[in-house]
């Protein structure tokens, strides 16, 4: 069997299989030498030289309103809320990271993003599905049931942290808990500061008792001026109670819970001060009861306002409920006449499919809306009875100043009434110390404004990575291999030519 060989013009035949035999040698060490020097050089650049970029996500998912992701107030949420550099300075200042990371450096690697896992997923199978089919009908509808998969996804977002060289030497952990805290104080800045969840408790201090007090007035309305401010106080203990787990707190002293703390404030108020009020009313001069007269007349004002809005929020609900104007009521109709329709034989409506269902569209899009009627009629009725018992206590005062009788001590009042300011002023600063064991261990407004849907991630970026690597190392052993051959092919045709 003849070995490979080829003829070139003038009759000279070159030996391929002697070429490789003769140039074994050539053939594999300088291509390997050739590659051994690059890949040190390369390896040396991958593990030591070429910059690495350290990226930490942690995905959460913001508890917002509607498509346009606003906060519970209504004020429309943007991605810089979450790395506002007020932020990112607080949670830098807080775990002293100056000797990790200078400040800027620290403030410039975060940044938002709308991306999550489960999205990536899903179009990593969907996107192959969808390529792969060849049918334009089936395509589409996988496209169609990618969209619908797609849209029932909670909207999940991203915290990224890029480390640059100069971050290098922050450790993980401690990254980790920076991130996690960057979200918490996101929470609390937007909730303290800009009142996004519309749930801000309003902080009262002891100096409002002196402030309300003015010793050139009648004791009764200095009382009056205290009184006003215990049910200030009780209304701020109202709104800590209606947050989950305020109930829980208990703190040193007396009263040690919120509960104990509202039932002594309505002791204070109609056990103490409403009581000297009326003891201080008696033989009080004209000008005391006008005053009481005028506060009882403003407040019966207030209160018609107030029936009547509760009123017409009770229309509104009947309305929506499926009543109308003509429903009869305590055995009359709308219009004052009974079985008036009596005179008229009944009609059974037809309804077709398309009349009831539209009526079902009504009935979903109105849910929200009755709803909402139905709890701004129980505001409504609310304050419809806390003004109708201010009205009754100022009328009572009212009597109370016009009837004859003896007029208690001044001394016995003013006794009374520092004794009252002093008692209101102690709890006020029991208010704070229970606020502040509230803040620090109970209340979480993050809680209301995002959820962590996975704990931090870390990768390592490097623009040349090992697998660079070995197509690189591949590649210049091809092409090193081939000029080798080339040479030792054109080295034995020159010298078979000479020969010839």
């Amino acid at each position: 069997m003849s070995e490979p060989q080829f003829e070139q013009d003038g009759g000279v035949r070159i030996d391929l299989v002697g070429v490789v035999r003769r140039h074994r040698r050539a053939l594999l060490m300088i291509p390997a030498l050739v590659t051994l020097i690059v890949g040190v050089l390369a390896g040396a650049y991958l593990v030591w030289l070429q910059p690495v970029h350290l990226t930490s996500v942690l995905e959460f998912r913001p508890q917002l309103v509607g498509l346009r992701m606003s906060y519970p107030n209504g004020t429309s949420f943007a991605l810089s809320d979450i790395t506002n550099r007020s932020i990112l300075d607080a949670v830098y200042d807080a775990n002293e990271l100056e000797d990790y990371c200078s400040r800027d450096e620290f403030a410039n690697g975060f940044y938002v993003e709308e991306r999550s896992t489960r999205r990536e997923l899903l179009d990593a199978d969907y996107g192959g599905r969808i390529e792969a089919e060849l049918v334009a009908d089936q395509r589409q509808r996988l496209r169609v049931e990618w969209e619908d998969r797609l849209a029932a996804l909670p909207r999940t977002f991203r915290l990224v942290f890029v480390r640059s060289t100069a971050c290098a030497g922050l450790p993980g952990a401690v990254l980790s808990k920076t991130m996690t805290e960057i979200l918490t104080q996101w929470g609390r800045d937007s909730d303290i500061r800009r009142g996004v969840l519309a749930l801000t408790i309003p902080r009262l201090t002891p100096e409002m008792v002196a402030a309300s007090d003015d010793d050139s007035l009648h004791p009764v309305l200095r009382l009056d001026g205290l009184r006003n401010v215990t049910l200030q106080v009780g209304a701020v203990v109202e709104a800590v109670l209606a947050r989950p787990a305020s109930a829980a707190v208990r703190v040193e002293g007396t009263p040690s819970t919120f509960v104990e703390l509202r039932l002594a404030l309505e002791r204070l108020q109609r056990a103490r001060v409403e009581p000297l009020m009326m003891l201080a009313a008696a033989g009080a001069p004209r000008e005391v009861a006008a005053w009481a007269q005028a506060m009882a007349d403003s407040s019966a004002r207030e209160l018609e306002g107030l029936r009547g809005r509760e009123a017409a929020y009770q229309l509104t609900l009947r309305e929506f409920s499926g009543e109308n104007a003509g429903t009869r009521v305590g055995g009359r109709t709308g219009s004052g006449v009974i079985g008036e329709s009596a005179q008229f034989p009944a009609v059974t409506p037809q309804l077709d499919q398309t009349f009831v269902d539209r009526l079902i569209q009504m009935s979903v899009f109105n849910h929200p809306l009755r709803e909402g009627l139905a709890e701004q009629l129980k505001e409504a009725a609310l304050a419809t009875q806390s003004e109708l018992e201010r009205s009754r206590f100022y009328e009572s005062l009212a009597r109370a100043a016009r009837t004859p009788g003896s007029q208690t001590s001044a001394a016995s009042v003013a006794a009374g009434l520092q004794s009252n300011m002093a008692g209101a002023t102690a709890l006020i600063a029991q208010l704070s110390v229970l606020l502040a064991d509230y803040d620090t261990f109970v209340y979480r407004p993050e809680a209301e404004l995002f959820a962590f849907e996975s704990p931090v991630m870390s990768r390592v970026e490097r623009g040349f990575s090992p697998r660079d690597l070995w197509t690189l190392l591949v590649t210049i052993f091809f092409f090193a291999f081939l000029i080798v051959a080339i040479r030792a092919l054109a080295s034995d045709y020159i010298e078979a030519r000479q020969r010839a």
